[in-house]
């Protein structure tokens, strides 16, 4: 496996990935690495795919998924 050095990371952006690392009880550096390789390997059809095995679940309960359309409608409408 091949180390990697980041340079130059804000201050802020770093003690928030700390945070978020210790909310999870990981190392930073475990953080990191999970952050890397999901980057590396997510791609859009994935994601797309996930959000409808979400939606099938979620309407097998009986529940139905509103188009966003009309919800968007109606914010603006306000």
């Amino acid at each position: 496996m091949t180390d990697v050095l980041v340079r130059n990371i804000p201050e802020e952006a770093l003690q928030r990935l700390k945070r978020k690392a210790a909310s999870r009880n990981r190392s930073l550096q475990q953080e990191l690495h999970g952050i890397i390789t999901n980057a590396a390997y997510d791609d859009v059809n994935a994601l797309v795919d996930r959000v409808r095995e979400r939606r099938v679940r979620y309407e097998v309960t009986g529940k139905k998924v509103e188009d966003s359309t009309g919800m968007i409608r109606r914010e603006r409408s306000r």
